[in-house]
């Protein structure tokens, strides 16, 4: 080809190309032949002709052509692709999410694809070894690769997405065949898409580097599904026939990953598995765990999911009295990560306050059977002073499990440290849970000790069912501790059988230990000295049997080397990165090479660099994927497989620049120059070709022949469709019918509504002092609706309770026989006066206001009383627990005590006499109960009117007594007195955030 440069000042971009006589005119017209004329060759010729397509086609495929040898011409190609600005804003775009992709965009992409995919196949050529980790998620399965280059003077580490397959890959044969297609269709260039323009290129498989991939595939990792993991056994080499054994000669073999030595589950999952499968063991904690995390009415899925629930509990935070908290709106649980309860255990202790009380006020606002107030009802039931350190115990257990999984809840985690993790696991636990140090440790168990338990709290499950927790005196109990305690070893012992059989001494990845350079840890003086252990011999005898190296001198080199990567280490956190600046360095000249050599010991370090045993970086490429993606779903497999890999690239500004240009090459040498739209384009109004109708203009024609045929429909003639109803009135049903009326009444309804708001002009048929009463109605319903809203949203805080000087207080014999003075000197400084007999007391103080005796209750629940803790008396103002009980005496009621009840009750009808003879003179208002002889009774039936309610008390044997009938109300003492007994929850004092 000879090319002719004309008036390079003038047309630095114009080109007159010339072939030589006989060859195929495919570049174009006589300009690219030769045949124009001298006179032809002008400035308007010369400029006409560089503006057709042909000449830019041409143009493009010779500056390619010469783009390895001439800098100059990789500039020149700028006119056949879009300029460099566009692919930058791109690369950016789908890494965030985004909506649809025109043609040209996604013609765009699919080059910044196949710029990286070129990249990849570039170093997966000289890899020596390579990993794959796969998973699947919402009928995805995405592979990832993990190699180590093929240099003998540096480790080079790379990684990256091998496929996105989307489909039905079920099972384990499907997914075997997924990968290996993966393989091959990585390892094919220039795969045209969907949706974007024809490309001139076309694909081709590179079948070296498949064949080169395949065998350099050495791990196979995926998660512990069955199907995943015979999917890699499957790809292990398998000879047909002979019972499978692939070490027979005579058997005929199918190789699809020829070398693959391991076929592994994710670590990080098998972390997970240490609470997954032992929690649930266990009957106490998996009831309290149910009904506070994992159900999906728990309190923290309550508190998280429910946005009514979320803003309750974050103003009842906001409204805290020490402020110590700062609020939280979500409670960090993950359905999917079992991990996850570490978070939500740990910010449901520390905001327990604030979490019981926004359960309260969900059952007080909410009816009995609303699935909200279920699921805060059996959280709050379930919660006892064991049941919270318990709890306390669990977030302990959960917080050093999830320091194990953090560490493996990576792609490129440290194996070599690993073993060292899983040592210092277990230390933990046996500190923790076998020696009890989950007491002395300042953590979540002695955070319940110390702040949860040590003060009592009251909290309402149901409404007149009360609960308290904690207690300023004895906050936990030795019995308490030592049932806690022993359910957590029992954790323990069966936590270590799982973590054996997940983390076994035999796995192979273990050896890697030897590469271990943490000078924090015991083997500060191995590295340090010149010296093997006899676990790294045992190590690199493994490694040199298997790889088959000489061990002598792999025992030599790597004693070597690793003074060399232990000084590295020194300065940087990740071993491997010290073991690669060892190598980078010690191999950087030939006199270092002399010194140092690493043929032996290379092989090993390879593999060290290279095998993996986590998926986690394929769960990550998903949710980059997934926010990549967006809201829009209507990318076909390849634009979705293109934007994962995108997306899922680390890369720094200088390595966008770098692939934006290959991008721009690949796109002139694939579609040529793309259109300059400087002008509108004008539309096309030739014939327009033959194409088979689609569904979009099928739907259209359907729609524009109803219009026609609608418009001469029976809309102007009732008789049309009067007729057409009464031919289908058989076929009228009831529930038409029913339907029919309540539209009817729905739309005169919304006219009367219309015409009260003035949006509807009142006519001769309407009713409008009906218009009036409806207005009147709608009023009164507004204002009941903003009362209740009003009363619901306000959040009861601690009442003021009435207790003058000079109140009468009991004392719990108990209390006062425990030798508790500050209670005498809570009393006296308060200037109560305290009595002997609780029917005379006004307030009561017991051990449990929400258990309290039967004595006790009896008394408060006829007067009226106050049931006080301790804590009430001795602590500051709002704390302790305060229960306020309605006074039964004060709705009229005239009882009869039967004989048999008489005696079996006496002490208890003998208090009821003495409250019922109040008078109402003095501190004490009038009873208004009156006990009846029997004729008096009798004599009242029929003439109460349902002003006063008549009561039989009688004994359980004579409610089916026949000579009794005639006694109404007839009920046993305990039954009666539990009907009698209420609670005031409005003037009840919780002790907790001021309540």
């Amino acid at each position: 080809m000879a090319i002719t440069k004309v008036d390079t000042a003038t047309f630095p971009y114009s080109w007159l190309e010339a072939r030589a006589p006989g060859q195929s005119p495919a570049w174009g017209g006589p300009w690219a032949q030769l045949g124009v004329g001298g006179a032809s060759v002008q400035r308007y010729h010369i400029m006409k002709h560089k503006k057709t397509i042909r000449h830019q086609r041409a143009q493009t495929a010779f500056l390619l052509a010469i783009a390895g040898t001439d800098v100059g011409a990789v500039h020149q190609a700028a006119i056949a692709a879009p300029p460099l600005d566009d692919f930058l804003m791109l690369l950016c775009k789908l890494r965030e999410s985004h909506g649809h992709l025109d043609r040209k965009q996604a013609t765009m992409a699919w080059c910044l694809f196949e710029a990286l995919r070129d990249q990849e196949r570039e170093f997966l050529r000289t890899a020596s070894c390579m990993s794959l980790a796969q998973d699947s998620r919402a009928g995805r399965l995405l592979t990832r690769w993990v190699a180590c280059g093929g240099s003998d003077q540096e480790l080079v580490v790379r990684s990256g997405v091998l496929q996105l397959h989307r489909g039905q890959a079920a099972g384990a044969v499907s997914l075997q065949l997924a990968t290996r297609k993966g393989l091959r269709t990585f390892a094919t260039s220039r795969r045209n898409g969907q949706c974007m323009h024809l490309s001139r290129v076309q694909p081709k498989l590179d079948r070296k580097l498949l064949a080169h991939m395949t065998a350099i595939t050495e791990v196979f990792v995926a998660d512990g599904a069955a199907d995943e993991q015979m999917a890699g056994e499957l790809l292990r080499p398998i000879a047909l026939g002979g019972g499978g054994d692939a070490n027979q000669d005579h058997q005929r073999l199918i190789r699809p990953l020829p070398n693959l030595q391991l076929v592994l589950m994710d670590r990080a999952h098998a972390s997970r598995r240490l609470l997954q499968r032992t929690w649930d063991k266990d009957e106490y904690l998996d009831s309290i765990l149910k009904a506070l995390i994992w159900d999906k009415q728990s309190l923290v899925r309550v508190l998280q999911n429910s946005e009514v629930a979320k803003e309750l509990f974050h103003d009842i935070q906001l409204n805290e009295e020490d402020g110590s908290q700062r609020p939280i709106s979500n409670m960090g649980f993950a359905k999917q990560r079992f991990d996850s309860c570490a978070k939500p255990l740990a910010r449901l202790i520390d905001h327990f306050d604030a979490a019981t009380s926004a359960a309260a006020e969900l059952v007080r606002r909410r009816r009995a059977n609303d699935p909200m107030s279920k699921g805060a009802t059996k959280a709050l039931r379930v919660l006892s002073d064991e049941a919270l350190l318990q709890l306390g115990m669990l977030a302990d257990c959960a917080e050093v499990t999830l320091q194990l999984t953090r560490f493996l809840d990576t792609e490129s985690y440290d194996k070599a440290r690993l073993p060292a993790k899983l040592r210092e696991f277990c230390h933990e636990c046996d500190y923790l849970f076998m020696k009890g140090g989950c007491f002395t440790w300042p953590g979540r168990t002695q955070f319940v000790i110390r702040e949860l338990l040590s003060r009592r709290r009251l909290i309402f499950p149901r409404p007149q069912e009360p609960i308290t927790i904690g207690d300023a005196v004895n906050p936990v109990p030795d019995e308490v501790r030592q049932r806690c305690l022993a359910r957590m070893v029992n954790w323990w012992r069966l936590a270590r059988v799982v973590l054996d059989s997940d983390f076994p001494q035999y796995d192979l990845l273990h050896s890697f230990a030897v590469f271990d350079l943490d000078t924090a840890t015991d083997r500060a003086a191995v590295i340090a000295g010149t010296r093997l252990t006899e676990q790294d011999c045992g190590a690199l005898a493994t490694w040199a049997d298997r790889l088959g190296l000489d061990l002598a001198a792999l025992k030599e080199q790597f004693l070597h080397l690793r003074g060399v990567a232990a000084g590295f280490r020194k300065n940087s956190s990740d071993t491997l990165a010290a073991w690669q600046m060892a190598v980078s360095e010690t191999q950087r000249t030939d006199r270092r090479r002399a010194n140092y050599p690493i043929a032996a010991l290379l092989p090993l370090l390879r593999r060290f660099a290279a095998y993996t045993a986590s998926t986690c970086g394929v769960e990550q490429d998903f949710s980059k994927f997934k926010r990549a993606l967006g809201e829009c779903r209507g990318f076909g497999p390849q634009a979705e497989e293109r934007i994962a890999v995108l997306s899922s690239r680390k890369s720094t500004p200088d390595d966008d620049l770098v692939l934006a240009k290959s991008a721009r090459l690949i796109w002139a040498s694939c579609f040529g120059a793309p259109r300059n739209m400087q002008l509108p384009r004008l539309p096309h109004c030739g014939p327009k070709r033959c194409a088979p109708i689609g569904e979009a203009t099928a739907t259209r024609a359907r729609r524009a022949a109803l219009a026609v045929l609608a418009a001469g429909s029976c809309n102007g003639d009732p008789a049309t469709a009067n007729a057409a109803i009464h031919t289908a009135g058989a076929m009228w049903g009831e529930r038409q019918a029913t339907e029919l009326i309540k539209r009817h009444a729905l739309s005169k309804k919304r006219r009367v509504d219309a015409i009260l708001h003035g949006n509807c002009t009142p006519g001769d048929d309407d009713d409008l002092a009906h218009v009036a009463k409806y207005g009147q109605q709608l009023q009164q319903k507004r204002l009941q609706l903003l009362h209740k809203y009003t009363a619901d949203r306000a959040l009861p805080w601690a009442p003021q309770h009435d207790l003058p000087v000079g109140t009468r207080v009991f004392v719990e014999p108990c209390l006062i026989s425990s030798g508790c003075t500050a209670i005498q000197q809570s009393i006296s400084k308060l200037r109560w006066r305290q009595v002997n007999d609780r029917v005379m007391a006004q307030v009561l103080v017991v051990s449990d206001p929400a258990c309290p005796g039967q004595k006790d209750a009896f008394v408060a629940a006829l007067g009226g009383r106050l049931l006080v803790s301790t804590d009430f008396l001795t602590g500051r103002n709002g704390d302790g627990v305060a229960i306020r009980y309605e006074r039964a005496l004060r709705l009229p009621r005239y009882l009869w005590v039967s004989p048999s009840c008489e005696v079996k009750f006496a002490a208890a009808l003998q208090v009821m006499r003495r409250m019922c003879q109040q008078t109402g003179t003095g501190d004490e208002p009038r009873a208004r109960w009156k006990f009846d002889t029997s004729n008096e009774f009798l004599a009242r039936r029929g003439r109460c009117g349902g002003r006063r309610e008549l009561v039989a008390l009688v004994v359980s044997s004579e409610l089916a007594n026949r000579d009794l009938r005639q006694y109404p109300g007839r009920t046993t003492l305990m039954a009666f007195i539990k009907r009698c007994t209420k609670i005031n929850m409005q003037r009840c004092q919780a002790g907790v955030l001021g309540r």
